[in-house]
Formats: structure tokens, sequence, C-alpha cells
């Protein structure tokens, strides 16, 4: 692993522990609010498909101008 990535994974598990330790309720209200984002399928085949009809209409827009 390269030694300035290991250096940052090293930091942020080093902050995470830090805050599991020392600031316990803000941790647990982070793993509450982590817990509740929808991270299915068709949540993000939603947002992509949604995101592919905003480039179409903005490439007509650029092609009918």
């Amino acid at each position: 692993m390269n030694t300035a990535l290991s250096q940052d994974l090293n930091s942020a598990l080093d902050r995470a522990l830090n805050y599991y330790v020392e600031r316990r309720l803000w941790w647990q209200e982070l793993v509450r609010k982590a817990m509740q984002i929808d991270l299915s399928w068709n949540t993000s085949a939603d947002q992509y498909a949604e995101l592919y009809e905003q480039a179409i209409t903005r490439a007509r827009r650029s092609a009918s101008s």
C-alpha cells in the first residue's frame, strides 16, 4: 500500500476511534443516521434514470438552439 494512502487511512481510523470513545452519543447518532440512508438498487436506478432524463432534455434543448 502506498505510504501516503496508508497514513491517511490510519489517520481516519484514529479519528473514528477517538469519536467512538470520546463522543459516544455523537457516534451513536451518526450510526443511526447512516443506517437510515436508502442505498437500495431501486433508489440508485431511479436516481440514474432521473439524471439520464435531465441529460436528454439538455441535449435536446442544445440541439434545437
